[in-house]
């Protein structure tokens, strides 16, 4: 409490010092300790010194999922917080995209993948976020949306066969579990399954896929 009392009494110029100063200790001190990168990344971020290094330190962390569902928030607000065509923060999108997938926080992954489908330009990325976000969208229970952004991913992809089959059985997913259409979605998965065996036997079986 005396602590915060203080801080209102500060300028904004000797907060944003406090913070800056923080933040470096912070960071030499952390080592790859990624509690302590997240707090210097706050610190930076109220210091209003640039985060996106220090955010893609985190994101690329080979134990990122460690920063849990919090710390994805948290790095998804520094790439709102950049230019949306500077690729660095087009990276750290897409790896907060897949953090949030990775944690279960299906509804950020939701709306992180739907931005970069619409940030990304390449129609064959694109359709694989609209893939990851209906795959999201079906997490959190939005059927309708999954089946549109399954609809939109499938305009997008092409001929790829893995990707194909992959979609083939998430829609299988959507026909059996959640809308009800049994005959339609076993029939699907089987063809989705035949065709991912048959796959697996042109490239020489699947430990070669």
């Amino acid at each position: 409490l005396i602590r915060e009392a203080a801080v209102t009494d500060l300028s904004e110029e000797a907060r944003q010092g406090l913070h800056r100063r923080l933040a470096e200790k912070l960071e030499l001190d952390a080592g790859d300790d990624l509690r302590l990168l997240r707090e210097a990344l706050e610190h930076r971020r109220a210091a209003g010194a640039p985060t996106l290094d220090l955010a893609l330190q985190l994101a690329n962390s080979p134990r990122r999922t460690l920063l849990g569902r919090a710390g994805a928030s948290q790095l998804a607000a520094v790439a709102d917080d950049g230019d949306p065509r500077d690729p660095g923060v087009l990276e750290l999108s897409e790896n907060v995209a897949l953090l949030a997938t990775e944690v279960g926080n299906h509804g950020l992954a939701l709306e992180r993948w739907r931005i970069l489908a619409e940030r990304t330009a390449d129609r064959h990325a694109r359709g694989r976020c609209l893939f990851q976000a209906s795959k999201a969208a079906w997490e959190v229970e939005k059927l309708a949306d999954a089946r549109f952004l399954l609809e939109e991913a499938r305009a997008m992809v092409g001929s790829e066969l893995s990707l194909s089959i992959a979609l083939d059985a998430h829609e299988a997913a959507l026909l059996l579990w959640g809308e009800g259409r049994l005959l339609e979605g076993r029939e699907l998965a089987g063809r989705a399954a035949e065709r991912a065996r048959q796959h697996a036997h042109e490239i020489g079986g699947a430990d070669d896929l």
